[in-house]
Protein backbone atom coordinates (compact mmCIF):
# COMPACT_ATOMS: atom_id res chain seq x y z
CA UNK A 1 0.00 0.00 0.00
CA UNK A 2 3.03 2.29 0.23
CA UNK A 3 2.70 2.71 -3.55
CA UNK A 4 -0.40 4.82 -2.98
CA UNK A 5 1.87 7.51 -1.59
CA UNK A 6 3.80 9.91 -3.77
CA UNK A 7 7.45 9.09 -4.44
CA UNK A 8 8.54 11.92 -2.17
CA UNK A 9 6.30 10.90 0.75
CA UNK A 10 7.23 7.22 0.36
CA UNK A 11 10.93 8.14 0.48
CA UNK A 12 10.41 10.23 3.61
CA UNK A 13 8.61 7.35 5.29
CA UNK A 14 11.51 5.03 4.48
CA UNK A 15 13.91 7.64 5.87
CA UNK A 16 11.81 7.82 9.03
CA UNK A 17 11.88 3.99 9.24
CA UNK A 18 15.67 3.90 8.96
CA UNK A 19 16.26 6.68 11.47
CA UNK A 20 13.75 5.28 13.95
CA UNK A 21 15.07 1.74 13.62
CA UNK A 22 18.76 2.68 13.92
CA UNK A 23 20.36 1.88 17.25
CA UNK A 24 22.84 4.72 16.93
CA UNK A 25 24.28 7.10 14.34
CA UNK A 26 23.81 6.28 10.68
CA UNK A 27 25.71 8.02 7.88
CA UNK A 28 23.98 10.19 5.28
CA UNK A 29 25.79 8.25 2.55
CA UNK A 30 24.32 4.97 3.76
CA UNK A 31 20.84 6.49 3.95
CA UNK A 32 21.21 7.89 0.44
CA UNK A 33 22.18 4.45 -0.88
CA UNK A 34 19.19 2.83 0.89
CA UNK A 35 16.77 5.48 -0.39
CA UNK A 36 18.24 5.70 -3.92
CA UNK A 37 18.67 9.45 -3.70
CA UNK A 38 21.44 12.00 -3.18
CA UNK A 39 22.96 12.96 0.16
CA UNK A 40 21.59 16.46 -0.42
CA UNK A 41 18.05 15.01 -0.68
CA UNK A 42 18.56 13.08 2.57
CA UNK A 43 19.38 16.32 4.42
CA UNK A 44 16.43 18.15 2.80
CA UNK A 45 14.07 15.33 3.86
CA UNK A 46 15.49 15.45 7.39
CA UNK A 47 14.76 19.18 7.47
CA UNK A 48 11.20 18.45 6.31
CA UNK A 49 10.63 15.80 9.01
CA UNK A 50 12.06 17.98 11.74
CA UNK A 51 10.15 21.12 10.72
CA UNK A 52 6.85 19.27 10.17
CA UNK A 53 6.98 17.41 13.50
CA UNK A 54 9.25 19.64 15.59
CA UNK A 55 7.39 18.69 18.79
CA UNK A 56 7.71 14.98 18.02
CA UNK A 57 11.33 14.46 16.97
CA UNK A 58 14.79 15.94 16.61
CA UNK A 59 17.49 14.84 14.18
CA UNK A 60 21.10 15.41 15.27
CA UNK A 61 23.71 15.79 12.55
CA UNK A 62 27.41 15.05 13.02
CA UNK A 63 30.02 15.37 10.29
CA UNK A 64 31.91 12.48 11.87
CA UNK A 65 29.10 10.08 12.77
CA UNK A 66 26.14 10.95 10.52
CA UNK A 67 22.54 11.35 11.68
CA UNK A 68 20.59 10.23 14.72
CA UNK A 69 16.90 10.75 15.49
CA UNK A 70 15.36 11.13 18.93
CA UNK A 71 11.61 10.88 19.60
CA UNK A 72 10.07 13.22 22.15
CA UNK A 73 9.08 11.52 25.40
CA UNK A 74 5.67 13.18 25.06
CA UNK A 75 4.86 11.78 21.63
CA UNK A 76 4.83 8.51 19.71
CA UNK A 77 6.30 7.89 16.28
CA UNK A 78 2.89 6.40 15.44
CA UNK A 79 1.47 9.95 15.42
CA UNK A 80 3.86 10.91 12.62
CA UNK A 81 2.90 7.92 10.46
CA UNK A 82 -0.79 8.64 11.06
CA UNK A 83 -0.35 12.29 10.01
CA UNK A 84 1.41 11.17 6.82
CA UNK A 85 -1.46 8.84 5.97
CA UNK A 86 -4.04 11.51 6.70
CA UNK A 87 -2.26 13.94 4.37
CA UNK A 88 -2.23 11.47 1.46
CA UNK A 89 -4.72 12.26 -1.33
CA UNK A 90 -5.05 8.56 -2.15
CA UNK A 91 -6.11 7.60 1.36
CA UNK A 92 -8.34 10.67 1.61
CA UNK A 93 -10.16 9.38 -1.48
CA UNK A 94 -10.43 5.84 -0.09
CA UNK A 95 -11.85 7.11 3.19
CA UNK A 96 -14.35 9.31 1.36
CA UNK A 97 -15.53 6.32 -0.69
CA UNK A 98 -15.94 4.27 2.49
CA UNK A 99 -18.16 6.80 4.24
CA UNK A 100 -19.98 7.96 1.08
CA UNK A 101 -20.23 4.98 -1.30
CA UNK A 102 -21.98 5.42 -4.63
CA UNK A 103 -20.97 9.02 -5.27
CA UNK A 104 -20.12 10.25 -8.76
CA UNK A 105 -16.85 11.83 -9.89
CA UNK A 106 -18.35 15.32 -9.59
CA UNK A 107 -19.48 14.68 -6.02
CA UNK A 108 -16.10 13.25 -4.94
CA UNK A 109 -14.19 16.08 -6.60
CA UNK A 110 -16.09 18.57 -4.44
CA UNK A 111 -15.86 16.43 -1.30
CA UNK A 112 -12.10 15.83 -1.60
CA UNK A 113 -11.23 19.18 -3.22
CA UNK A 114 -9.66 17.44 -6.21
CA UNK A 115 -9.64 18.13 -9.92
CA UNK A 116 -11.10 15.60 -12.34
CA UNK A 117 -7.64 14.67 -13.62
CA UNK A 118 -6.29 14.14 -10.07
CA UNK A 119 -9.28 11.98 -9.18
CA UNK A 120 -8.84 9.81 -12.27
CA UNK A 121 -5.08 9.49 -11.69
CA UNK A 122 -5.62 8.41 -8.08
CA UNK A 123 -8.36 5.98 -9.12
CA UNK A 124 -5.93 4.20 -11.45
CA UNK A 125 -3.11 4.31 -8.91
CA UNK A 126 -5.20 2.97 -6.03
CA UNK A 127 -6.35 -0.10 -7.93
CA UNK A 128 -2.80 -1.43 -8.40
CA UNK A 129 -2.11 -2.30 -4.72
CA UNK A 130 -5.80 -3.01 -4.02
CA UNK A 131 -5.65 -5.79 -6.60
CA UNK A 132 -3.09 -7.59 -4.41
CA UNK A 133 -5.79 -7.77 -1.73
CA UNK A 134 -8.48 -8.89 -4.19
CA UNK A 135 -10.18 -5.50 -3.90
CA UNK A 136 -11.31 -3.10 -6.61
CA UNK A 137 -12.25 0.57 -6.61
CA UNK A 138 -15.04 1.07 -9.13
CA UNK A 139 -15.95 4.47 -10.53
CA UNK A 140 -19.14 6.33 -11.46
CA UNK A 141 -20.43 5.50 -8.98
CA UNK A 142 -17.38 5.07 -6.75
CA UNK A 143 -17.58 1.95 -4.57
CA UNK A 144 -15.08 -0.54 -3.19
CA UNK A 145 -15.84 -4.10 -4.20
CA UNK A 146 -14.14 -7.47 -3.75
CA UNK A 147 -14.55 -11.21 -3.71
CA UNK A 148 -15.48 -11.12 -0.04
CA UNK A 149 -17.37 -8.44 1.91
CA UNK A 150 -15.63 -9.51 5.08
CA UNK A 151 -12.21 -8.76 3.56
CA UNK A 152 -13.38 -5.25 2.67
CA UNK A 153 -14.39 -4.70 6.28
CA UNK A 154 -11.06 -6.01 7.58
CA UNK A 155 -9.10 -3.86 5.15
CA UNK A 156 -10.81 -0.71 6.39
CA UNK A 157 -10.64 -1.71 10.06
CA UNK A 158 -6.85 -2.12 9.84
CA UNK A 159 -6.63 1.17 7.94
CA UNK A 160 -8.62 3.09 10.57
CA UNK A 161 -6.61 1.58 13.45
CA UNK A 162 -3.38 2.72 11.83
CA UNK A 163 -4.59 6.22 10.95
CA UNK A 164 -6.70 7.03 14.01
CA UNK A 165 -5.17 4.84 16.72
CA UNK A 166 -6.34 5.07 20.31
CA UNK A 167 -7.14 8.74 20.50
CA UNK A 168 -9.01 9.75 17.34
CA UNK A 169 -12.36 8.47 16.08
CA UNK A 170 -13.94 9.01 12.62
CA UNK A 171 -17.32 7.31 13.19
CA UNK A 172 -20.66 8.69 14.34
CA UNK A 173 -21.15 5.87 16.86
CA UNK A 174 -20.10 6.44 20.46
CA UNK A 175 -16.69 4.86 20.85
CA UNK A 176 -17.11 4.24 24.59
CA UNK A 177 -20.19 2.10 24.02
CA UNK A 178 -18.43 -0.05 21.43
CA UNK A 179 -15.35 -0.37 23.67
CA UNK A 180 -17.56 -1.54 26.53
CA UNK A 181 -19.08 -4.20 24.26
CA UNK A 182 -15.67 -5.36 23.04
CA UNK A 183 -14.34 -5.67 26.58
CA UNK A 184 -17.37 -7.80 27.40
CA UNK A 185 -16.74 -9.97 24.33
CA UNK A 186 -13.14 -10.41 25.38
CA UNK A 187 -14.23 -11.59 28.83
CA UNK A 188 -17.24 -13.71 27.82
CA UNK A 189 -15.42 -15.58 25.04
CA UNK A 190 -12.11 -15.71 26.96
CA UNK A 191 -10.11 -14.24 24.09
CA UNK A 192 -7.22 -12.72 26.12
CA UNK A 193 -6.93 -9.87 23.63
CA UNK A 194 -4.19 -7.29 24.15
CA UNK A 195 -5.12 -3.61 24.12
CA UNK A 196 -4.13 -3.21 20.46
CA UNK A 197 -6.31 -6.20 19.53
CA UNK A 198 -9.17 -4.75 21.56
CA UNK A 199 -8.86 -1.48 19.65
CA UNK A 200 -8.82 -3.37 16.37
CA UNK A 201 -12.04 -5.12 17.38
CA UNK A 202 -13.56 -1.75 18.31
CA UNK A 203 -12.82 -0.41 14.82
CA UNK A 204 -14.01 -3.67 13.24
CA UNK A 205 -17.36 -3.34 15.01
CA UNK A 206 -17.68 0.27 13.82
CA UNK A 207 -16.74 -0.63 10.24
CA UNK A 208 -19.19 -3.56 10.26
CA UNK A 209 -22.06 -1.41 11.56
CA UNK A 210 -21.28 1.23 8.92
CA UNK A 211 -21.34 -1.33 6.10
CA UNK A 212 -24.55 -2.86 7.52
CA UNK A 213 -26.24 0.54 7.57
CA UNK A 214 -25.06 1.16 4.01
CA UNK A 215 -26.78 -2.06 2.93
CA UNK A 216 -23.71 -4.20 2.16
CA UNK A 217 -24.03 -7.88 3.00
CA UNK A 218 -21.76 -10.86 2.34
CA UNK A 219 -22.82 -13.34 -0.32
CA UNK A 220 -21.71 -16.31 1.75
CA UNK A 221 -22.67 -16.48 5.39
CA UNK A 222 -21.30 -18.19 8.43
CA UNK A 223 -22.53 -21.73 9.02
CA UNK A 224 -25.48 -21.86 11.42
CA UNK A 225 -23.74 -24.69 13.25
CA UNK A 226 -21.03 -22.42 14.67
CA UNK A 227 -23.66 -20.40 16.51
CA UNK A 228 -24.27 -23.46 18.69
CA UNK A 229 -20.58 -23.86 19.48
CA UNK A 230 -19.82 -23.04 23.08
CA UNK A 231 -16.71 -20.99 23.62
CA UNK A 232 -16.11 -19.70 27.09
CA UNK A 233 -19.26 -18.91 29.03
CA UNK A 234 -21.72 -18.64 26.14
CA UNK A 235 -22.52 -19.70 22.59
CA UNK A 236 -22.77 -17.20 19.74
CA UNK A 237 -26.48 -18.04 19.45
CA UNK A 238 -27.07 -17.13 23.09
CA UNK A 239 -25.07 -13.96 22.70
CA UNK A 240 -27.67 -12.31 20.48
CA UNK A 241 -29.57 -11.29 23.61
CA UNK A 242 -26.43 -9.57 24.87
CA UNK A 243 -26.14 -7.52 21.68
CA UNK A 244 -29.76 -6.36 21.39
CA UNK A 245 -29.44 -3.64 24.07
CA UNK A 246 -26.19 -2.48 22.46
CA UNK A 247 -27.80 -2.04 19.03
CA UNK A 248 -30.85 -0.38 20.57
CA UNK A 249 -28.65 2.02 22.54
CA UNK A 250 -26.82 3.11 19.37
CA UNK A 251 -30.19 4.01 17.84
CA UNK A 252 -29.42 2.59 14.38
CA UNK A 253 -31.67 0.77 11.93
CA UNK A 254 -30.50 -2.65 10.71
CA UNK A 255 -32.09 -5.44 8.66
CA UNK A 256 -33.67 -8.53 10.18
CA UNK A 257 -30.59 -10.72 9.60
CA UNK A 258 -28.16 -8.19 11.08
CA UNK A 259 -26.99 -10.54 13.82
CA UNK A 260 -25.76 -13.26 11.46
CA UNK A 261 -24.01 -10.65 9.32
CA UNK A 262 -22.49 -8.92 12.37
CA UNK A 263 -21.28 -12.24 13.78
CA UNK A 264 -19.87 -13.31 10.40
CA UNK A 265 -17.38 -10.44 10.63
CA UNK A 266 -16.90 -9.74 14.32
CA UNK A 267 -16.92 -13.28 15.78
CA UNK A 268 -13.89 -14.30 13.74
CA UNK A 269 -12.80 -16.86 16.35
CA UNK A 270 -15.83 -19.09 15.63
CA UNK A 271 -15.70 -19.66 11.90
CA UNK A 272 -12.08 -20.37 10.98
CA UNK A 273 -11.71 -24.04 11.91
CA UNK A 274 -12.12 -26.99 9.59
CA UNK A 275 -12.32 -30.67 10.53
CA UNK A 276 -8.86 -31.45 11.95
CA UNK A 277 -7.37 -27.98 11.60
CA UNK A 278 -7.93 -26.86 15.18
CA UNK A 279 -6.01 -29.81 16.61
CA UNK A 280 -3.16 -29.26 14.15
CA UNK A 281 -2.83 -25.60 15.08
CA UNK A 282 -2.95 -26.44 18.78
CA UNK A 283 -0.19 -28.99 18.23
CA UNK A 284 1.87 -26.30 16.48
CA UNK A 285 1.37 -23.91 19.38
CA UNK A 286 2.34 -26.60 21.90
CA UNK A 287 5.44 -27.41 19.84
CA UNK A 288 6.49 -23.75 19.78
CA UNK A 289 6.09 -23.27 23.52
CA UNK A 290 7.78 -26.58 24.35
CA UNK A 291 10.70 -25.78 22.03
CA UNK A 292 11.28 -22.44 23.75
CA UNK A 293 10.97 -24.06 27.19
CA UNK A 294 13.37 -26.91 26.34
CA UNK A 295 15.84 -24.80 24.37
CA UNK A 296 16.13 -22.09 27.00
CA UNK A 297 15.62 -24.44 29.95
CA UNK A 298 12.95 -22.22 31.50
CA UNK A 299 9.44 -22.86 32.84
CA UNK A 300 5.93 -21.67 32.00
CA UNK A 301 2.83 -21.71 34.20
CA UNK A 302 -0.48 -23.05 32.90
CA UNK A 303 -2.20 -19.67 32.82
CA UNK A 304 0.55 -18.19 30.64
CA UNK A 305 0.44 -21.24 28.36
CA UNK A 306 -3.35 -20.91 28.01
CA UNK A 307 -3.13 -17.19 27.17
CA UNK A 308 -0.34 -17.58 24.63
CA UNK A 309 -2.05 -20.56 23.06
CA UNK A 310 -5.28 -18.61 22.67
CA UNK A 311 -3.57 -15.57 21.19
CA UNK A 312 -1.56 -17.54 18.62
CA UNK A 313 -4.69 -19.46 17.65
CA UNK A 314 -6.35 -16.06 17.17
CA UNK A 315 -3.50 -15.03 14.86
CA UNK A 316 -4.18 -18.15 12.81
CA UNK A 317 -7.93 -17.47 12.65
CA UNK A 318 -7.48 -13.85 11.61
CA UNK A 319 -5.13 -14.95 8.85
CA UNK A 320 -7.78 -17.29 7.46
CA UNK A 321 -10.15 -14.34 7.19
CA UNK A 322 -7.62 -11.74 6.01
CA UNK A 323 -4.40 -13.37 4.72
CA UNK A 324 -2.70 -10.09 3.81
CA UNK A 325 -0.26 -7.69 5.43
CA UNK A 326 -2.20 -6.02 8.23
CA UNK A 327 -0.49 -2.62 8.27
CA UNK A 328 -0.41 0.09 5.64
CA UNK A 329 2.96 1.76 6.36
CA UNK A 330 3.57 1.27 10.09
CA UNK A 331 3.69 -1.97 12.05
CA UNK A 332 3.88 -1.65 15.82
CA UNK A 333 4.90 -5.32 16.08
CA UNK A 334 7.87 -4.68 13.78
CA UNK A 335 9.50 -2.32 16.27
CA UNK A 336 8.62 -4.28 19.39
CA UNK A 337 9.96 -7.40 17.66
CA UNK A 338 13.16 -5.59 16.75
CA UNK A 339 13.65 -4.52 20.35
CA UNK A 340 13.13 -8.10 21.58
CA UNK A 341 15.63 -9.39 19.02
CA UNK A 342 18.20 -6.86 20.26
CA UNK A 343 17.69 -7.46 23.97
CA UNK A 344 16.72 -11.14 24.09
CA UNK A 345 18.78 -12.85 21.42
CA UNK A 346 18.28 -16.34 22.83
CA UNK A 347 14.49 -16.08 22.89
CA UNK A 348 14.27 -14.63 19.38
CA UNK A 349 16.73 -17.16 17.94
CA UNK A 350 14.92 -20.25 19.23
CA UNK A 351 11.46 -18.82 18.51
CA UNK A 352 12.49 -18.00 14.94
CA UNK A 353 13.91 -21.48 14.45
CA UNK A 354 10.74 -23.16 15.77
CA UNK A 355 8.45 -20.98 13.62
CA UNK A 356 10.57 -21.65 10.53
CA UNK A 357 10.13 -25.39 11.07
CA UNK A 358 6.36 -25.01 11.58
CA UNK A 359 6.09 -22.87 8.46
CA UNK A 360 7.91 -25.47 6.39
CA UNK A 361 5.70 -28.28 7.67
CA UNK A 362 2.35 -26.47 7.40
CA UNK A 363 2.86 -23.88 4.63
CA UNK A 364 1.39 -21.30 7.02
CA UNK A 365 3.55 -18.11 7.24
CA UNK A 366 4.33 -18.48 10.94
CA UNK A 367 7.78 -16.91 10.65
CA UNK A 368 7.45 -14.87 7.46
CA UNK A 369 4.45 -12.82 8.59
CA UNK A 370 4.06 -13.35 12.33
CA UNK A 371 7.48 -13.70 13.99
CA UNK A 372 7.42 -10.17 15.45
CA UNK A 373 3.85 -10.47 16.66
CA UNK A 374 4.51 -13.85 18.30
CA UNK A 375 7.67 -12.53 20.01
CA UNK A 376 5.55 -9.64 21.28
CA UNK A 377 2.94 -12.13 22.50
CA UNK A 378 5.50 -14.30 24.33
CA UNK A 379 7.08 -11.32 26.05
CA UNK A 380 3.70 -9.89 27.04
CA UNK A 381 1.87 -12.97 28.31
CA UNK A 382 4.59 -15.33 29.59
CA UNK A 383 4.76 -14.58 33.29
CA UNK A 384 8.26 -13.70 34.53
CA UNK A 385 9.78 -14.45 31.12
CA UNK A 386 12.21 -11.48 31.14
CA UNK A 387 13.35 -12.43 34.65
CA UNK A 388 13.91 -16.06 33.66
CA UNK A 389 15.80 -15.05 30.54
CA UNK A 390 18.10 -12.73 32.47
CA UNK A 391 18.86 -15.44 35.00
CA UNK A 392 19.70 -17.94 32.25
CA UNK A 393 22.20 -15.72 30.56
CA UNK A 394 25.75 -16.96 30.93
CA UNK A 395 28.27 -14.55 32.36
CA UNK A 396 30.82 -13.25 29.88
CA UNK A 397 34.34 -12.68 31.15
CA UNK A 398 35.77 -9.30 30.14
CA UNK A 399 39.26 -7.93 30.65
CA UNK A 400 39.55 -4.15 30.47
CA UNK A 401 42.78 -2.58 29.23
CA UNK A 402 43.80 1.07 28.97
CA UNK A 403 46.85 2.95 27.79
CA UNK A 404 45.97 5.64 30.37
CA UNK A 405 46.84 3.34 33.23
CA UNK A 406 45.23 0.90 35.65
CA UNK A 407 43.16 3.62 37.38
CA UNK A 408 41.47 4.48 34.10
CA UNK A 409 40.95 0.78 33.34
CA UNK A 410 39.15 0.44 36.68
CA UNK A 411 36.83 3.35 35.80
CA UNK A 412 35.98 1.68 32.47
CA UNK A 413 35.42 -1.61 34.29
CA UNK A 414 33.04 0.04 36.77
CA UNK A 415 30.96 1.46 33.91
CA UNK A 416 30.74 -1.98 32.28
CA UNK A 417 29.76 -3.64 35.58
CA UNK A 418 27.02 -1.10 36.24
CA UNK A 419 25.70 -1.35 32.67
CA UNK A 420 25.66 -5.13 32.30
CA UNK A 421 25.42 -6.15 35.99
CA UNK A 422 25.10 -9.95 36.35
CA UNK A 423 25.83 -10.66 32.67
CA UNK A 424 29.58 -10.05 32.97
CA UNK A 425 32.60 -10.83 35.10
CA UNK A 426 35.01 -7.91 34.75
CA UNK A 427 38.71 -7.82 35.53
CA UNK A 428 41.00 -4.89 34.89
CA UNK A 429 44.71 -4.68 34.22
CA UNK A 430 46.93 -4.53 37.26
CA UNK A 431 50.08 -3.38 35.45
CA UNK A 432 50.99 -0.47 33.25
CA UNK A 433 50.88 -1.38 29.59
CA UNK A 434 54.27 0.29 29.26
CA UNK A 435 55.70 -2.86 30.82
CA UNK A 436 55.36 -5.00 27.67
CA UNK A 437 57.56 -7.77 29.10
CA UNK A 438 54.82 -8.68 31.61
CA UNK A 439 51.96 -8.59 29.12
CA UNK A 440 51.54 -12.37 29.40
CA UNK A 441 50.05 -11.79 32.85
CA UNK A 442 46.84 -10.43 31.29
CA UNK A 443 44.02 -12.76 32.26
CA UNK A 444 42.45 -14.95 29.56
CA UNK A 445 38.89 -13.73 28.83
CA UNK A 446 35.97 -14.13 26.44
CA UNK A 447 36.27 -10.48 25.49
CA UNK A 448 38.80 -7.66 25.76
CA UNK A 449 37.70 -4.04 26.01
CA UNK A 450 40.33 -1.41 25.40
CA UNK A 451 40.60 2.28 24.58
CA UNK A 452 43.31 1.59 21.99
CA UNK A 453 44.24 -0.98 19.38
CA UNK A 454 46.12 -3.97 20.81
CA UNK A 455 48.58 -5.64 18.45
CA UNK A 456 49.51 -8.51 20.77
CA UNK A 457 45.94 -9.81 21.08
CA UNK A 458 45.51 -10.77 17.43
CA UNK A 459 42.95 -13.53 17.07
CA UNK A 460 41.21 -12.59 20.31
CA UNK A 461 37.89 -10.72 20.50
CA UNK A 462 38.77 -7.09 21.15
CA UNK A 463 36.42 -4.10 21.24
CA UNK A 464 38.00 -0.67 21.06
CA UNK A 465 35.96 2.01 22.87
CA UNK A 466 36.20 5.68 23.80
CA UNK A 467 38.09 6.68 26.94
CA UNK A 468 34.69 7.08 28.61
CA UNK A 469 32.30 4.58 27.04
CA UNK A 470 29.81 6.25 24.68
CA UNK A 471 26.25 5.09 24.11
CA UNK A 472 27.39 3.68 20.79
CA UNK A 473 30.09 1.64 22.57
CA UNK A 474 27.50 0.28 25.04
CA UNK A 475 25.10 -0.74 22.24
CA UNK A 476 27.93 -2.53 20.42
CA UNK A 477 29.07 -4.27 23.60
CA UNK A 478 25.53 -5.41 24.39
CA UNK A 479 25.30 -7.10 20.99
CA UNK A 480 28.65 -8.82 21.35
CA UNK A 481 27.95 -9.95 24.93
CA UNK A 482 24.58 -11.46 23.99
CA UNK A 483 26.05 -13.18 20.93
CA UNK A 484 28.74 -14.62 23.17
CA UNK A 485 26.06 -15.77 25.64
CA UNK A 486 24.16 -17.45 22.83
CA UNK A 487 27.22 -19.40 21.70
CA UNK A 488 28.10 -20.31 25.30
CA UNK A 489 24.54 -21.45 25.93
CA UNK A 490 24.53 -23.64 22.80
CA UNK A 491 27.87 -25.21 23.73
CA UNK A 492 26.63 -25.98 27.24
CA UNK A 493 23.49 -27.60 25.82
CA UNK A 494 25.50 -29.76 23.42
CA UNK A 495 27.81 -30.85 26.21
CA UNK A 496 24.83 -31.66 28.44
CA UNK A 497 23.29 -33.79 25.70
CA UNK A 498 26.58 -35.64 25.14
CA UNK A 499 26.94 -36.31 28.87
CA UNK A 500 23.44 -37.90 28.89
Amino acid sequence: MERLLSTKIARRILLLNWLYGAEDWITAERLAAKLHCSVKTVFKDCDYLESSWKNHLTIDISKKNGLKMSISSNHSVHDIYADILKSSDAFTLLEAVFFNPGESSDELEKRCFMSNSTLYRLYRKINIPLKERNLLLERNPFVLSGNNEREIRYFFSYYFVEVYGLHRWPFNYEKEKILKLVEKLNEDFQLYLSDIRLIHLVFLVAVTLTRLEQGYAPEDMISKAVFKTRIGAVTADEYKNELLPFISDLDISLGSDWYEDFSYTVFWWLSCWKTTEEDQVQNSVDFLIDEVVDSLQISIDERSRTKISKIIRNIYCLHQIYPYKKHIIYSRFLYSGKSIKQNFILLSAFTSKALARLEKESSFPWKTMYLNEILHCLMLYWQDLPTQLYKKRGRVSITVLSDLGKEHAEVMGSIIRMTFSTNVVVTTQTLSLLNTQKIDSIEKSDLYVSNHQIQYLTGERVVVVEDILSQRNIVELRKIIEQNQLQTFKRAKRQAMVSK
